[in-house]
């Protein structure tokens, strides 16, 4: 009960104040500061009219109903610079007028324009801290000389030595609780900052390694079959080839541009993906129907390995996903069940439902995945691999699964013996 108050208080204060992520760090600190200072304001009056100060009491709740203005017309109206300009004006006003009816440089209000400036200085711009600076001085300044000169500007002085102790005390406080208040949020901002900094730089130095690591293999990959392209068409100008010898290299090369092509489109996925350009754009999508052009290509791709795909997909079964992304994670999962497959061998795609969820299963029966590598399998820490054809794998396929099936609350699980066979499961959300 105690925690679910005090959630809700916590929350309805975020709420005045103005939420973290739409509202910047200097415009939350002056509602907050608003709020508090027409708060104290109050008591204050209630204090000020408990003694003989009344027209210092007057001011108070003068100050809390055009502070309260403010405050609105920063948070309900967003014109937050104007909010803290007029404040600064009315600050300085109020209390050169609260100087004269509050016991002069015996009362607390210099102490208030101390203050004030420090609060000025941390939710305004920094263009503008140098005015507020040279204003308040002047005005302080201006007042006690004018006191010195002519004493009996002071319109209103302590009737006993208690009123005036107990006013210096009540204001201090005050000024102590807020100055505490706004130095605690500037340094508990400063704090997150700096969390916040400091993870985005262990970010971007893992993501500057992950770059240089897909950067050499890219070359690599990229290099191999080019330089084999550039071969085959410089001994087509040399050498006669027979029609079998032709269609041989012909097929290797084209599992080689293959490979390339599935390369570049994860890439393309991943750079997207780490840029945050990469939106889910979750809707139902008929499967049989959708896959059909995903299961073509690949029927044809395996029949070059004399490899059989058999699909077992139901008409009427509908889930919730992202086009793009459903595509990727079926092309990555076929992608490498055709290429860790022996010649000849089997591969199955069945989608089932199971409750309110779709599941997508990819068997293959071959070289399967090895022990050391089973744990590293949806990280970029995986090592590249070879297929049965000597087809290179970076292993950020799978990584990219991964974290798509993830983004559109799926799950994602294998099982493998090695030597004998791997299946890979996805679990989808159907559509209700």
């Amino acid at each position: 009960m105690h925690n679910s108050l005090s959630g809700t208080l916590k929350h309805k204060w975020h709420f005045i104040t103005g939420d973290h992520d739409k509202y910047p760090f200097e415009n939350r600190m002056f509602h907050k500061i608003s709020l508090i200072g027409i708060f104290f304001a109050l008591i204050l009056a209630i204090h000020n009219f408990s003694t003989t100060l009344l027209f210092a009491a007057v001011i108070s709740i003068l100050f809390a109903i055009v502070q309260f203005v403010l405050f609105y017309i920063s948070r309900f109206k967003n014109q937050t610079s104007k909010a803290i300009i007029f404040t600064a004006i009315q600050v300085n006003l109020i209390f050169a007028a609260g100087y004269f009816y509050n016991a002069g440089i015996s009362g607390s209000v210099s102490l208030l324009f101390l203050m004030s400036l420090s609060l000025l200085i941390l939710v305004s711009p920094a263009k503008s801290w140098k005015y507020y600076l040279t204003t308040n001085i002047l005005m302080v300044i201006g007042l006690m000389l004018g006191e010195y000169y002519n004493p009996d500007v002071i319109k209103q002085q302590y009737s006993t030595r208690w009123e005036m102790f107990g006013d210096q005390m009540f204001t201090y406080m005050i000024a102590g609780i807020l100055m505490y208040i706004c130095t605690s949020q500037l340094r508990r901002n400063y704090d997150l900052q700096r969390k916040f900094s400091e993870e985005k730089a262990v970010r971007l130095e893992l993501l500057n390694k992950e770059k240089d690591k897909l950067f050499s293999i890219i070359a690599h990959d990229l290099n191999a079959p080019l330089s084999s392209l550039k071969q085959y068409l410089d001994l087509l100008n040399v050498i006669d080839f027979s029609v079998e010898e032709r269609k041989d290299m012909e097929v290797k090369l084209g599992l080689s541009v293959d490979g390339i092509q599935e390369l570049l489109k994860n890439l393309l996925f991943w750079a997207r993906n780490e840029l945050n350009e990469l939106p889910v754009n979750l809707q139902p999508i008929v499967l049989g129907d959708h896959l059909i052009p995903t299961t073509q290509m690949f029927t044809l791709l395996a029949s070059q390995k004399g490899i059989t795909l058999i699909t077992e997909i139901p008409e009427c079964i509908t889930i919730v996903a992202d086009h793009n992304m459903i595509d990727l994670i079926v092309r990555n999962l076929l992608n490498n069940a055709i290429k860790f497959s022996t010649d000849k061998g089997v591969i199955n795609l069945l989608v089932e439902r199971s409750g309110t969820k779709c599941i997508i299963t990819v068997k293959d029966f071959g070289v399967g995945i090895p022990v050391e590598q089973q744990k590293f399998l949806f990280t970029r820490n995986i090592k590249p691999s070879y297929g049965t054809s000597q087809e290179k794998g970076t292993g950020l396929g799978l990584a990219l699964c991964k974290e798509f099936v993830t983004l559109q609350g799926g799950e994602i699980s294998f099982s493998s013996k090695p030597g004998q066979e791997t299946v890979f499961k996805v679990i989808l959300p159907l559509f209700q």
